[in-house]
């Protein structure tokens, strides 16, 4: 019988969980070129908009900058780090999305 052992992903000293394809976590090439803003708004709108400025970011450093940013947000209840999409309207800005 086989046994499937799932783990929770969560950076040392982490508030989020990394729910991304975690083989993105091993590769070393940036995930976004030059310098992004990694923008999040928590879901109860308490806290406003959080943002962090990042260069050449590898997974594992957006994964970083969305800790960050869910910590200063005050959520602890929206930490699975679901997505980062691109804003249209501004250079360079990336939303945060996360999930309960």
């Amino acid at each position: 019988m086989q046994k499937e052992l799932i783990v929770s992903t969560r950076p040392p000293l982490g508030h989020s969980i990394w729910s991304l394809c975690s083989s993105l976590l091993l590769q070393e090439e940036p995930a976004i070129e030059g310098k992004a803003t990694i923008r999040y708004r928590d879901h109860w709108g308490e806290n406003g908009e959080q943002t962090i400025e990042v260069t050449d970011p590898t997974y594992t450093d957006l994964w970083k900058a969305a800790d960050t940013l869910i910590e200063r947000s005050g959520d602890d209840h929206h930490v699975f780090v679901e997505d980062f999409l691109h804003d249209e309207d501004t250079e360079n800005t990336w939303d945060l999305v996360t999930g309960s």
